[in-house]
């Protein structure tokens, strides 16, 4: 392992990972050498309010990774391609959404009656919109093959539901819940029953 110090943060220069950062400051301006990041790098974020990754080489955050700092802000650079569950909270967290993301774990966008996930997102964590009482109308691009587990469960005032060519299946349990929903929309390549327990009108 060879380490390199540029003010205060830790990085293996080999592999790209933030060893260390300096400790309680309120801005963590990640170095564009930083690819990846252990525990203890973020232990040391425990008051920051904001960080920037925006020159950063990282394309990955893991499951709730800063989901309890209290964040006002976080900067992702082109390039992140992943997001896990609840890395941090999207409602109270100002955020950018490069168009390099093709994962988005379960919670992570903004608090919105509507939601359109876009044609470069490939997958969804499970629970991804689970219990979401905001959302009204939500529409799925088809670089998605299969949604995932409780994807829209129990969203009870969702009456909009539009899924787009290329979405070929759903995980357990994604649809059930959906007790104000009044249209759905549904592509050819759609693979199995949709079916609900009252009427709805469909768009095949």
């Amino acid at each position: 392992m060879k380490l390199k110090n540029i003010n205060g943060y830790v990085i293996d220069e080999e592999t790209g990972t933030l060893i260390d950062t300096p400790k309680n400051l309120k801005v963590y301006n990640i170095p564009r050498e930083v690819k990846q990041f252990v525990h203890k790098a973020v232990e040391n974020m425990v008051f920051a309010n904001e960080i920037n990754f925006k020159n950063s080489s990282i394309e990955k955050i893991p499951n709730e990774c800063f989901f309890y700092i209290d964040l006002k802000k976080i900067t992702l650079p082109n390039g992140i391609k992943y997001l896990g569950d609840n890395c941090f909270d999207p409602t109270k967290v100002e955020c950018n959404y490069p168009i390099t993301l093709e994962h988005l774990g379960k919670n992570m966008y903004p608090e919105s009656q509507e939601l359109i996930i876009g044609k470069n997102i490939k997958s969804l964590g499970d629970g991804f919109a689970n219990s979401d009482k905001y959302l009204e109308y939500v529409e799925v691009f088809g670089a998605i093959k299969k949604l995932p587990n409780e994807f829209v469960k129990n969203c009870c005032n969702l009456k909009i539901l539009i899924l787009h060519e290329g979405i070929e299946q759903a995980g357990n349990k994604a649809f059930r819940g959906l007790n104000s929903l009044e249209y759905v929309e549904l592509p050819n390549s759609f693979k199995q029953p949709f079916k609900m327990e009252r009427h709805i009108y469909f768009k095949l």
